[in-house]
């Protein structure tokens, strides 16, 4: 016969089945025979347990630290909105500053370009008044701006030195000199090469002068500006400033 170890025993403990007789509880009589592993009743419990276990746990609520943590995610949402709200509060401030240093830039500007074109005139005058002193006409100003490659805008200030005689008139004209030391008389807006004028004390001339049928001018061309009595003879000549 052979020995049976411990656990072969144990084994045919727990899975062997074991006859179990049910007794009426009224007249003590046999009911019924039942035939069960011992391991069944040892699973049942044990399987109930865990299942009752898990749906505790399902359903439990959220622990402290759970509650702590939504708490502190909602502190932090809160602070980024706000945060959020005041980074955009200060970048349309800074636009708003920004739009409004730009404004008094432009306000400057404007000013010292008023400022600068009255100074201009007030030096302008003072050359007027000092060239009243002498005794011939005087070219103060001559200056040009360009409007294309063929045309120019002239401004021209004339001033007759002494009272005699009352009035003055003559005629101008601009001369434009190429590289090639070429001379090239330059049209009015009327077409013609020369512009009358008259005086008394001082005048200002201004307009357009075309270089119609000549290649495009420099972009400073050499052109001087001279002047003729009635008779047609040149009393003075001067060379033309160009003007941004």
């Amino acid at each position: 016969m052979i020995k049976k170890t411990g656990w072969q025993r144990l084994l045919e403990f727990w899975f062997t089945p074991k006859q179990v007789m049910v007794i009426e509880a009224g007249n003590g009589r046999p009911a019924k025979n039942i035939h069960i592993r011992p391991i069944t009743i040892l699973i049942i419990p044990t399987i109930s347990l865990l299942i009752g276990m898990a749906i505790n746990h399902h359903y439990t609520p959220p622990s402290q630290k759970d509650h702590d943590i939504e708490i502190m995610l909602h502190q932090l949402e809160n602070q980024f909105s706000s945060v959020r709200s005041q980074l955009l509060t200060s970048q349309t401030d800074n636009a708003l500053k920004q739009a409004q240093i730009n404004g008094l830039k432009k306000i400057l500007q404007k000013q010292q370009e008023d400022i600068s074109h009255l100074q201009q005139r007030i030096q302008v005058f003072h050359s007027i008044l000092d060239a009243r002193k002498g005794q011939h006409v005087q070219i103060i100003q001559a200056s040009l701006q360009s409007l294309s490659p063929h045309r120019l805008f002239f401004h021209v200030t004339l001033v007759k030195g002494g009272n005699y005689p009352r009035h003055i008139q003559g005629s101008l004209q601009f001369i434009y000199h190429d590289v090639q030391g070429h001379r090239y008389p330059l049209h009015f807006k009327n077409g013609k090469e020369k512009l009358p004028f008259q005086m008394e004390t001082h005048t200002f001339v201004q307009g357009e002068i075309h270089a119609a049928g000549l290649t495009p001018l420099p972009q400073h061309p050499r052109i001087d500006l001279i002047l003729y009595n009635k008779k047609g003879k040149e009393i003075m000549r001067k060379s033309c400033k160009f003007e941004i």
